[in-house]
Formats: C-alpha cells, structure tokens, sequence
C-alpha cells in the first residue's frame, strides 16, 4: 500500500510529513531503528549492536510493501530527516492475509509531538480505505506506558500478556499482544 505524503504539525509548531517510504529510505530507516535501540534498550527487543537487517533487506520489504493490499511502510520526515517510520508486515499465507503486524519507532526528541499518532493515523486510513486488512496486531513492553497509551489512543486493545516475556538484566518484564480491528471504525 502506498499513500500520498501529508504534511502535519507537532503539537509544538514544527513541520513534518507523512509519507510512503522509498527504497532510498531503507538506510535511514535502519540508522534510525539502531540508533533507538541503542539509546533505549529497556523498550526494544533488540540489544545494541544486534540491529542485523541489512538496508538492502529494508529496501525489498519497501518495494514488496508498496504492491501488496496488507502491507506498508510509511516514513515521518522533518527538514530531510526521518524522525519516525511505521511498517506493516502482512501475512501471505491466505487463511492469515486480512492481519498484519505493526511495528514503529520515533525518533526520541519527537515524542509526544503528534509524530506516533500522525503514523497510526495513516496506516489507519489507508489500511481501512484498502480493505485487505482486517487486524493489525503488535507487541509492547508492558514497561512502555507512553506507547501503550498511544496505541490505545488509536484503538489498539489489549488482547493478552506474556508473563515475565522479555528480560533486561535481571529484571522480567511482561509483553503485551494488541491488536486494532480494522472492520470497526
């Protein structure tokens, strides 16, 4: 799925767009995606340093994303710089085509700025208007209240928890399964 870029404001005055990403996104994407990692291990499953797709594997899920019905990858850009991206991984198998997972990251300057909600809202409508999708499903660290709040924000609900999933140092934190039914508005 691709959609048209859409300009937006953060909550305080600055200029972003939302847009489809580009395969010449794929390298800024995964920089992005290794540089939150890094920076905030406690909400991301991978470790610093373990952030291993290659920006030519980001590119072909790009390219794959823009022709199928359920998948997406979108970008959030402010003066030439991606400060957020979204992607939606839809399933082949064809008893699981109407559901994909999602998954996001915000670059941490530009949190609670609108940025999250400006993605969510328009995977929600392209999603929606597309119809091949159903479900969008996600995981979160049931640590990460800031992301919880937003995805419940955007209609996200709880579905269930797995205890004690992921462990950071020597502390087990719980991670949460939601979902968003697409078919309600």
């Amino acid at each position: 799925m691709k959609i048209e870029s859409r300009q937006a404001r953060t909550r305080d005055g600055r200029p972003f767009a939302v847009r489809s990403a580009l395969p010449s996104d794929a390298g800024r994407v995964l920089d992005l995606a290794a540089a939150i990692a890094t920076r905030e291990p406690q909400w991301n499953v991978p470790e610093p340093g373990e952030v291993t797709l290659a920006a030519q594997a980001i590119e072909a899920a790009i390219r794959r994303a823009a022709a199928a019905p359920n998948a997406m990858h979108l970008v959030a850009e402010a003066d030439g710089a991606l400060v957020g991206w979204l992607t939606l991984d839809g399933e082949r198998h064809a008893k699981l085509r109407h559901t994909a997972e999602l998954g996001m990251g915000v670059a941490p300057e530009w949190r609670r700025q609108g940025v999250g909600r400006a993605l969510l809202e328009a995977m929600g409508r392209e999603a929606r208007r597309e119809g091949a999708l159903r479900r969008v499903t996600l995981s979160v660290f049931a640590s990460n209240l800031p992301a919880i709040g937003l995805y419940r924000a955007c209609g996200f609900e709880v579905e269930g928890i797995q205890r004690a999933q992921v462990r950071i140092g020597e502390t087990f934190v719980d991670r949460l399964l939601m979902a968003l039914d697409l078919a309600t508005p």
